[in-house]
């Protein structure tokens, strides 16, 4: 059993899953809810490009347990990897995308994004880190 679960803290610290803390999640802890409706996947392969007006953000969709996605939660953290991050925004559970029109310029920002659905919240996609060149105000 103590192996179990070391072995789980162990895969949440490789797959960067811890919560961020900030506006979105105050104590840090997250808020997984109950099994009906609980999202059972983190939104897939969150990639980044710098476009006009900022740096945009795309996923795949996030896989559900019952309830659908009702939106994504975007955090970021600004030159720091492991955070703090703070919650920037949030969409619609059928949009795939966003543009970070406030990341500073010329700073390495890093991203992550999760589903909701009703009361639950997915785990964090992958990270994905970007900067914002002064050329693409």
């Amino acid at each position: 059993m103590k192996v179990d679960l070391m072995i789980l803290i162990i895969m949440a610290v490789l797959c960067g899953s811890a919560e961020p803390q900030g506006k979105s999640d105050p104590g840090g802890h997250g808020d997984r809810g109950g099994a009906a409706g609980e999202v059972t996947a983190a939104p897939k392969n969150l990639r980044l490009k710098a476009v006009a007006g900022g740096l945009e953000l795309y996923w795949d969709p996030a896989a559900t347990a019952g309830d659908p996605v009702s939106g994504y939660e975007i955090v970021r953290s600004i030159q720091m990897l492991g955070g703090p991050y703070e919650r920037i925004a949030k969409v619609d559970g059928s949009v795939h995308r966003y543009v970070d029109g406030t990341a500073p310029l010329e700073a390495i920002v890093y991203y992550k994004v999760r589903a909701v659905a009703g009361r639950t919240r997915s785990p964090y996609s992958n990270t994905v880190a970007g900067e914002r060149p002064p050329h693409l105000r």
